[in-house]
């Protein structure tokens, strides 16, 4: 019968390691169809009505079955299977093995007959276990056929290359030490973690138990190292960080089991955790060998007495050497992190050194105990560090190729803390290592960008694309310093960006500006920059907000670097039509302070205004309120009256040209839609009154206008809320801090110079919103040689100029700015003017430091109750200064002010929507 000769040839082409003959199910099943059944059933004489029903249910569930009896030449018997099932859903493979009693009954034939002899013994080589996952662990019969073609011996403790992992029955208590592994690694498999290695399912066969595991293609991590194994060729350069970032994953899930199908929060441990027990496998780190972990409630006692266990990477406080023998200790999670410290200095040494460096490593590590003792570990004993590995890790960080080596080596002292609660936790850990394998792509990308030229007309594009990654990568330094905080890992701040969509942008953007398939780069700069900026603007979302905040500010700051008008306009044009419109406006308004500063910015005889066709309407305070007859149109002047000085010829020339150049600045388009600035109709002279007026144009439909002087003395009926309040300061501070970006000194920031424009239907409340800034007509570019007019006449307003600035011949800077916002938050916190604040006998006949120690040391503090400590704060940093060390060298500390103001001012006023 063909039928048997395909069976036959299938049976003896499939044997295991045993040498034993089975059918693998699948090739079996293949040789069944319904009509190949018909006629087999019909060579075998079985009655002919019986046949269709008979071959449809072989094909349901008797194929193995049948295959016993046609190998033992009683295929005929295959009805008598079904005659005894009762009429139940069930088919006679489901009943296999077979004991010898049921065949008696099935056969009618006595159960020592050579028959039931024959079918028992050929059973076996079709009731092959099929391995599949599932948490329940099976008992096998001995006669039982494994399916294992071939068999290669692991090291002890690991599990190499193979998939099974067989634990022994020597000792009497095996049996609890399988179903304890089997509990925790059944656990796990829970997690789906894809960096911990998976079990499909465990069995006990012939009084020995297995655990049957995802095979790992790569071998171990401690061949891997030593340049042994399958996969030495396999990983290299920032694929190893990658892998360590993995296997810090996996870790982390093991410390803090959480599975919502369990319904269970577990504090786990692997106190096994060395290179032997790491896996690789495409191209990353597996966690395996579960031998000793534990997993227990976390409100438990963390310490967990220390297994038995011989290596390198046993932490100090497991072990120690007393009276000549080792003796062990209690262990917890910290214990795994230094193991892992230990790991990641290996591998961080096969990366610079390769396998010939861990060699060294290892043999470096070497020290004697005792007399009798000698071991490789990274310590001498719970209270003594290994000088040798100290000093390996620091020839580490002096040959590091970049600044993800470093930050590596800083993570691993970290870990290899010999107090275990100084040492990270394994959430840090990983944190820790997803920024330094982004900082080494990142590297890469960085150097593919650095291939282009900086800026110039040719290649605005490339010159964008660098200044864009440098922001953004300076920004991600400032997260990992973060990270890393030296104050402590405990206390450190959690950061959590998108790791997966960082790497995937660092990868896309390699692709954009790297090699092509022929190997060579491509030089369509302008499609490459289109295709970076989707990439930035991924990388940007991808960290956290605050962050996101600071790339940008990083970017305005490399922007405004440049001096040069005519760059600086092609930048602004550039990054406008790159959907920036913000930084835009921001670098053409600093390209007209660059004009301004070289006396290029070209007057405009429009701007001179006739003063009759000025019509007064009402006083706003130090300022009016007017009409331009001409267009009948609301204006408000500003006034800057003059002395004797504009009498002289050359400095009444000098200063005229000023004025002229200022109000040129100030009527551009492009500085109006600064916030908080108003756009410059023009000026005029008034001789009569000794004075110029600068007009401007308030905002449209506005008939009202009032100072934050007026508000602050007119009735507790306008004082606004909390929130109003602080979103008053910080929109005052950030128009200040704009203006000084771009190189502008405002010179005379006081309440009367903040000015509102209520709409007629506004409740009184609600007056003080949108702060508009005034005072520009005496504010001058940020520079040495500038002319001012000097500080204000006496008075209340010279109480807003700084100490420094009123005592002595120094040149404006921006501090002094800084210092009279100060005086205007103390103003918006107690929500009274300088002027009310300082009316007692206290503040009389003091020196000019002395008012402003005064106004630190008692009123200040008072903030802290109106306003909270960060205000206070925030205020106290304006009037105390410090916002550069060496205020006098402008160029050298202009980008660390407005970076410190910032910081110390702006970012410490709460926001309240």
């Amino acid at each position: 019968m063909r039928f048997r000769e395909e069976l036959e040839e299938l049976r003896f082409s499939n044997t295991n390691n045993e040498d034993h003959c089975f059918f693998p199910e699948d090739s079996l099943l293949k040789l069944f169809s319904e009509q190949r059944m018909k006629d087999v059933l019909k060579d075998l004489a079985i009655p002919r009505h019986e046949v269709p029903d008979l071959a449809s249910s072989i094909l349901k569930g008797a194929q193995r079955c049948f295959t016993i009896l046609i190998l033992i030449d009683h295929g005929e018997e295959i009805p008598s299977f079904f005659r005894h099932d009762s009429l139940q859903q069930s088919y006679p493979d489901h009943h296999l093995p077979y004991k010898e009693e049921i065949l008696e009954d099935i056969l009618g034939v006595d159960k020592t007959s050579l028959l039931v002899k024959r079918f028992v013994e050929k059973q076996w080589e079709v009731t092959v276990p099929v391995l599949h996952q599932h948490a329940v662990f099976r008992k096998l019969d001995k006669k039982i056929i494994m399916p294992f073609l071939s068999e290669e011996k692991a090291g002890q403790g690991s599990m190499g290359s193979v998939a099974r992992k067989e634990i022994s029955c020597e000792h009497a208590d095996s049996m609890s030490v399988f179903e304890k592994e089997l509990d925790c690694i059944s656990m796990l498999t829970h997690l789906q973690h894809p960096n911990m290695v998976k079990l499909y399912c465990s069995y006990i066969y012939r009084k020995r138990h297995n655990l049957i595991f995802s095979v790992a293609q790569g071998g171990s991590l401690a061949d891997f190292l030593v340049g042994k194994g399958r996969s030495s060729s396999q990983l290299s350069g920032s694929e190893l960080t990658f892998a360590l970032a993995d296997l810090a994953s996996a870790l982390a899930a093991l410390h803090n089991f959480k599975s919502q199908a369990l319904d269970q929060n577990l504090s786990g441990c692997h106190h096994d955790l060395a290179p032997r027990n790491i896996l690789i496998h495409d191209k990353t780190f597996l966690l395996a060998d579960f031998g000793l972990s534990t997993l227990k409630n976390p409100d438990d006692d963390s310490l967990t007495a220390f297994k038995e266990v011989r290596g390198s990477y046993v932490a100090p406080e497991c072990q120690k050497v007393q009276d000549g023998t080792i003796q062990s200790s209690k262990a917890s999670r910290a214990s795994d992190i230094w193991s892992f410290g230990c790991i990641i200095s290996e591998v961080l040494t096969f990366m610079l050194r390769g396998p010939a460096g861990v060699l060294q490593f290892q043999k470096q590590r070497k020290v004697s105990i005792t007399s009798d003792i000698q071991w490789l570990r990274f310590h001498l004993g719970p209270e003594t560090e290994n000088p040798n590995v100290k000093s390996w890790l620091e020839g580490l960080q002096s040959e590091a190729c970049g600044p993800f080596h470093t930050r590596m080596v800083d993570l691993i002292i970290q870990m290899l803390h010999l107090d275990p609660r100084k040492r990270p936790g394994s959430k840090k850990v990983h944190e820790v290592l997803c920024c330094i394998s982004v900082l080494d792509l990142a590297d890469t990308v960085g150097k593919l960008l650095g291939r282009v030229s900086t800026a110039s007309s040719q290649n605005l594009d490339q010159c964008l694309d660098q200044m864009r990654y440098a922001g953004w990568l300076f920004a991600f330094n400032q997260m990992v310093d973060t990270c890393m905080s030296p104050v402590g890992y405990a206390n450190s701040e959690d950061v959590s960006f998108d790791y997966k969509e960082t790497l995937e942008a660092l990868r896309e953007t390699s692709d954009i500006f790297g090699p092509g398939p022929d190997g060579r780069f491509g030089t369509n700069s302008h499609r490459q920059s289109s295709l970076f900026r989707y990439q930035h603007a991924r990388l940007i979302e991808a960290l956290p907000a605050q962050y996101r905040s600071l790339a940008k500010e990083q970017l305005e700051r490399l922007l405004l670097g440049y001096r040069e008008p005519s760059i600086l306009e092609a930048l602004s044009i550039a990054i406008t039509e790159a959907g920036n419109d913000d930084i835009g406006i921001l670098i053409a308004a600093k390209r007209l302070t660059a004009l301004s500063k070289a006396g290029l910015l070209t007057e405009h005889k429009h701007l001179i205004l006739d003063s009759n066709d000025v019509k007064y309407q009402k006083s706003v305070d130090i300022h009016d309120f007017s009409i331009m007859k001409s267009g009948s149109k609301h204006v408000l002047v500003e006034w800057l009256k003059y002395q004797g000085a504009w009498a002289d010829e050359v400095d009444g020339e000098v200063l005229l040209r000023r004025l002229s150049a200022v109000v040129n600045l100030l009527h551009q388009h492009t500085l109006s839609k600064i916030p908080g600035a108003l756009p410059c109709l023009g000026l005029f002279h008034d001789s009569s009154n000794r004075a110029f007026g600068v007009v401007y144009e308030p905002p449209p439909l506005t008939t009202n206008a009032v100072t934050l002087r007026w508000i602050l003395t007119a009735g507790r009926q306008y004082q606004p809320s909390l929130g109003d309040r602080f979103n008053m300061a910080r929109e005052i501070c950030q128009s200040i801090h704009t203006f000084h970006k771009i190189g502008w000194l405002h010179r005379n920031i006081h309440s009367s110079n903040i000015i509102f424009f209520p709409t007629d239907d506004a409740n009184q409340s609600e007056w003080a919103k949108g702060p508009r800034i005034f005072g520009f007509a005496a504010s001058r570019e940020s520079k040495i040689e500038s002319i001012t007019f000097g500080p204000a006449d006496g008075g209340e307003l010279s109480k807003y100029q700084h100490p420094t600035y009123l005592d002595t011949d120094t040149r404006y800077r921006e501090e002094f700015d800084y210092y009279s916002i100060g005086l205007l938050l103390l103003e918006i916190g107690l929500w009274n003017t300088v002027a009310a604040l300082t009316d007692s006998k206290t503040f009389k006949d003091v020196t000019n430091k002395g008012f402003r120690d005064m106004i630190v040391e008692r009123r200040v503090p008072q903030l802290g109750i109106s306003m909270g400590k960060r205000y206070m704060e925030a205020t106290r940093a304006c009037l105390q200064g410090g916002f550069a060390e060496n205020p006098d060298d402008v160029h050298s500390t202009e980008s660390s002010w407005h970076s410190s103001f910032k910081a110390s001012v702006i970012d410490r006023i709460p926001q309240i929507d």
